[in-house]
């Protein structure tokens, strides 16, 4: 039963769950929250029993409200006899005159909704938390305004918190009176959710100005917003505060901001925001007639005209604020010419609204102009994104009903050829004008309202004229510069300063100073001055911004091998034309003066640090240095030698060569390479006869390869001793100490006396060879020692040389 009851209110409260993967959940989850406990369940009985609430009544005075205390229920009765007590707000910010109120108490946390529908007449809603401080109306804070004419802004879901006590006022919109039906119902989630307590407020601003706007709760700890414009998000809009730092004419429209938190989510208030070209800030067109003229604008003209401008623009929209502007009056333009943008997309027509030259429209907008002069006064359409209808009315205050407008003139826009509405009259001062736009057939979309008052003619005064400048200016990115001319006029003379035919914010004296140029400063300026006799615009004045050379981006070529083409290609920014021009080791090179460099058949006197230097009416700019490293092909200048030595000795291999930067060697034995042998000197220790073959080195760069010629290696392992081929020699060889004398004997028998036959030392050798001639009968045996100790090994032979040899150990 408590889910069931849950459900409906959630299809009556309109409140969005866009996150929940289910309803199902989300109710489970409510119905846990809420009425999980003692204190829950007494909230569903108050809830079950509330459909509405009994004994209460509206009241005429603020100070006898009755209270209601129920989560959801209906008031009924009307404010025909109601007043308007001194100091009561304007609810809604509408001119009301008949108000009512009953007084409100949350039972409990949530989302609370309050709804005028079913009321006879058109009315205004406006619910204010009542705060402890104070007793008045100074005691009251808005949190929600309805007009329940205005269809872009529906009743919405607002946060509430338990205990929190809220005054209501229904109040009829320019004095109606009527039937009043009152509903409301809370949307209990059981805990507190932040609670709006700050709001901005529509307004209008000049072309290209900064705005921000900003929203408060009543705390932000998990809290995600996403900001809306005319129902569409905003690109970065998920903040508490909205900037636009260009206000444009496609920013016009209108603005709310939602905010989620855990699982609720609801909308702020909309705010209205439209461009007036003179910049005043509450000048507002609006769709409902009474808005448009309720008071003239503030700040008054200041007694020199010259200063109305200036006078008109003391209100910083940084600053302004709900509270600042709660009671200031919106609306009648105090100028004489300019432009109010504004869109009509949710705008409505009020069912008594007179058909505007006849003609059926749907969304009209009422724009209030009180003349500060006698003159003639045009209003015109032009620069409106779809037809329109343009009508003019006056009327004598005060204004109460659409049948006190007297007609002064009507327009359409021309079907053929496109001609904007245009109506011209004849102005009085301190008369309020009406201008009214509306779309043919209903259309909607951006509009644009433009107002003219052409004063009498003096002939004492003369039309403005521009007597010198402004002249063309060329300067640098970052310099100061300053346009300017000399104008001649009665005064007052207002001045616009445009670029490329389009006026500049604040560029308003007859001279224009920048601080430091942009590139974007570039173009043409003109000088239009005009007062009541006409306008004049200057010849054009062409503004060069000139950039300093950037060298955005300079890559460093890798190593290169002789003979192959180095480019040096930099990319450049600035102001052309550039001189350029290349250098290396700090010596210009006299043909290197484009911004790409070819070095063609590079050879290693190439190499060096280069640098490009880059010039332009506005400065120069040098690179860094550019490392240029050309490599020649290896060469090998003395081969490895070949050698024998003996098992557990040492063999070493010497190259010498050059690889150059990045080069490197690697040796091989039998064309096979030896791991982590990249050295100059190949050193094999303890040899083994494994190791016996041929070895030779690789030299390699980027260039190319070289290759040593081989060196044979021979590990032998005991002595021998064998016949020479001629039969008349024996061949001996065995192992000895390196650089240590060895004694070649002979004798007849083995057990027979020695007889040196030679005494070999070879230095830097393990190993011996000799030859021994054989004479018939002489000795048969040949041993070998070193001297002067023992023979280290020996070998022998018996009998003549044919025979075979026999190692004796």
């Amino acid at each position: 039963m408590a889910s069931g009851l849950l459900a409906g209110l959630i299809d009556r409260a309109h409140v969005r769950i866009p996150e929940l993967q289910t309803r199902e959940r989300f109710l489970r989850r409510m119905h846990s929250r809420c009425f999980g406990t003692l204190a829950g369940w007494l909230m569903l009985v108050c809830l079950l029993s509330a459909s509405r609430a009994q004994g209460a009544a509206f009241s005429d005075a603020f100070g006898e409200r009755e209270t209601v205390v129920t989560a959801a229920g209906e008031l009924t009765g009307t404010n025909a006899t109601a007043t308007r007590e001194s100091g009561e707000p304007r609810h809604a910010h509408r001119a009301g005159g008949h108000s009512v109120w009953i007084q409100w108490v949350a039972p409990a946390d949530g989302l609370a909704e309050w709804s005028s529908a079913g009321s006879t007449f058109d009315l205004v809603l406006a619910i204010y938390e009542v705060r402890r401080e104070g007793t008045g109306f100074e005691s009251l804070r808005t949190v929600v305004e309805r007009d329940d004419d205005d269809s872009a802004v529906p009743s919405l879901p607002f946060p509430v918190k338990a205990g929190q006590t809220f005054a209501i006022a229904v109040d009829g919109y320019g004095g109606a009176v009527g039937e009043i039906k009152l509903t409301w119902q809370l949307f209990a989630t059981g805990t507190p959710i932040p609670v709006l307590t700050s709001l901005p407020v529509d307004q209008s601003l000049a072309e290209g100005q900064s705005i921000t706007l900003s929203v408060a709760l009543s705390f932000t700890d998990d809290i995600e917003y996403r900001w809306f414009h005319d129902g569409d998000p905003v690109d970065n809009g998920e903040d508490a505060s909205l900037t636009i730092p260009r206000f444009r004419r496609q920013d016009v429209g209108r603005y709310r901001v939602r905010i989620k938190f855990e699982d609720v989510v609801f909308d702020s208030d909309t705010v209205e925001l439209q461009i007036n070209s003179e910049g005043q800030n509450t000048a507002l067109a609006r769709n409902k007639l009474l808005d448009a003229i309720e008071s003239p604008l503030r700040p008054e003209p200041d007694d020199d005209e010259r200063d109305f401008s200036a006078a008109r623009n003391r209100l910083a929209l940084a600053s302004v604020s709900r509270a600042a502007l709660m009671n200031l009056p919106i609306g009648v333009v105090r100028g004489l010419n300019g432009t109010q943008i504004f869109s009509t997309r949710f705008g409505t027509r009020d069912p008594d609204e007179p058909k505007h030259c006849g003609v059926e429209g749907g969304a009209s907008y009422w724009f209030g102009y009180q003349c500060i002069e006698s003159g003639t006064l045009r209003f015109d359409t032009l620069g409106s994104e779809f037809p329109t209808v343009l009508a003019v009315y006056t009327f004598d205050p005060p204004l109460t009903a659409y049948a006190q407008l007297s007609t002064l003139g009507c327009s359409i826009t021309d079907p053929a050829t496109g001609t904007a509405a245009a109506v011209e009259i004849t102005a009085q001062p301190g008369r309020t004008y009406l201008a009214v736009l509306d779309g043919v057939g209903g259309a909607r979309g951006q509009a644009h309202l433009n107002y003219r008052l052409q004063r009498p003619v003096d002939p004492a005064r003369v039309a403005p004229s521009i007597l010198d400048g402004p002249a063309a200016i060329t300067v640098v990115e970052g310099q100061p510069f300053l346009l300017q001319a000399v104008v001649m006029g009665s005064e007052p003379l207002a001045f616009q300063w445009l670029k490329a035919g389009q006026p500049l914010v604040d560029a308003i004296s007859n001279t224009w100073a920048v601080a430091a140029a942009r590139l974007e400063d570039a173009g043409e300026y003109s000088l239009r001055v005009s007062n009541d006799l006409g306008q004049v615009t200057s010849q054009p004045a062409l503004v060069t911004v000139l950039q300093p050379p950037r060298i955005v981006s300079l890559p460093v070529p890798p190593p290169a091998a002789a003979g192959s083409t180095i480019l040096l290609q930099a990319q450049v920014t600035g102001s052309p034309p550039f001189a350029f021009q290349w250098t290396r080791d700090g010596t210009d090179i006299p043909t290197a003066t484009n911004d790409a460099w070819n070095l063609l058949q590079a050879a290693p006197a190439d190499s060096g640090k280069y640098r490009l230097r880059v010039s332009n009416a506005a400065g120069t700019a040098i690179s860094e240095d550019i490392e240029v490293l050309v490599i020649a092909p290896p060469t090998v200048f003395s081969h490895p030698a070949s050698q024998v030595v003996g098992a557990g000795g040492q063999a070493e291999f010497v190259v010498q060569g050059e690889t150059g930067t990045s080069g490197a060697l690697q040796w091989f034995r039998e064309e096979t390479p030896l791991p982590g042998e990249t050295d100059w000197r190949l050193v094999l220790l303890r040899c083994t006869p494994a190791e016996s073959g041929r070895y030779q080195a690789r030299l390699t760069n980027l260039a190319g390869t070289a290759w040593t010629s081989s060196a044979s290696l021979l590990v032998r392992t005991q002595s021998w001793i064998a016949p020479h081929a001629d039969g008349q020699t024996l061949q001996v060889g065995f192992l000895s100490d390196p650089g240590s004398p060895c004694a070649i004997e002979q004798a007849p028998a083995l057990e027979g006396p020695w007889i040196l036959f030679q005494t070999r030392t070879t230095p830097g050798s393990a190993w011996v060879e000799t030859e021994i001639p054989l004479e018939p009968g002489g000795p048969q045996f040949v041993r070998c020692r070193i001297l002067p100790a023992n023979a280290s090994s020996a070998s022998a032979v018996g009998g003549t040389p044919t025979h075979t040899p026999q190692p004796i150990p």
